[in-house]
């Protein structure tokens, strides 16, 4: 048979669809009206389906059409709005493109890591970690990124516990009271408290900075990075003595009232 025959019926090639890490159903807002969408989300591209069809409505490289996302902060707290910076073909103005989902935390969550290499740490402070099996405070440093905290070894450098906002359980931070029993914000220290079943973490703000520093930079920053609104609980008459008694045997409230397990680091 003639190859050049046999090449003109040839089948069309494939595109292979990319891996994506997550996918969530969104409300695309236009000047022509709202639609529904599917966004999708790999390393290489961010995706636009149509639900109905399946069919590619936009697509935008990471490296050159993805600038930023960043919530869209209103009076309503419930609002669920956020914007896509992006342009088309690496060419043209950066141009907002505003959408609203239920998962917006998640999906802001997803959007920062991806173009994780060109983001710096939001701050970083001198923490004392409160450990479980010593009942000592040890020096660490507490980083706080777009997309939450990760407590870092100082004498390695490595990465021992990490903490999405988006995890975070309500109230996400509990004050502790100090020695002697009495609130205290900046001598007590502090508790992270996850959900899906992690255990919690006390913190103390070591020499160079403050509990209320840290804590108001972990608020404003999942307010203005995702989105949500960490609420702090300061009712608690909590020592770190009680702490540990309670979190050896799972009664720190609102601590560990979600039975899910998700991978973390411990120590």
């Amino acid at each position: 048979m003639d190859s050049s025959v046999h090449g003109s019926h040839s089948a069309p090639t494939l595109v292979e669809e990319p891996e994506y890490l997550a996918r969530y159903l969104v409300i695309k807002h236009s000047w022509r009206g709202r639609y529904k969408r599917i966004l999708c989300i790999s390393s290489v591209s961010i995706i636009t389906l149509d639900p109905t069809t399946l069919s590619v409505t936009n697509s935008y490289d990471v490296a050159s059409d993805f600038e930023a996302a960043a919530p869209i902060i209103g009076r309503d707290d419930n609002s669920n709005e956020f914007n896509l910076s992006v342009r088309t073909d690496g060419r043209g103005k950066f141009k907002g493109m505003k959408f609203s989902s239920r998962y917006r935390a998640s999906i802001l969550t997803e959007l920062h890591r991806i173009r994780w290499n060109r983001l710096s740490a939001v701050a970083e402070f001198p923490v004392l970690h409160l450990r479980r099996r010593t009942s000592e405070w040890a020096p660490f440093k507490l980083k706080v990124t777009y997309v939450g905290v990760e407590l870092i070894d100082l004498k390695s450098g490595d990465l021992r516990w990490c903490l999405d906002f988006r995890d975070m359980n309500s109230p996400a931070i509990i004050l502790l009271s100090d020695a002697y029993g009495k609130k205290n914000v900046e001598y007590g220290g502090f508790v992270l408290c996850p959900l899906y079943g992690r255990k919690s973490k006390a913190f103390q703000a070591a020499s160079g900075t403050t509990t209320s520093s840290i804590i108001s930079n972990l608020t404003k920053t999942a307010k203005s990075m995702v989105g949500l609104s960490l609420s702090v609980d300061s009712s608690q008459s909590l020592s770190a003595a009680e702490y540990l008694k309670r979190r050896g045997s799972a009664l720190v409230p609102a601590l560990f009232s979600h039975s899910h397990f998700l991978l973390c680091f411990s120590f």
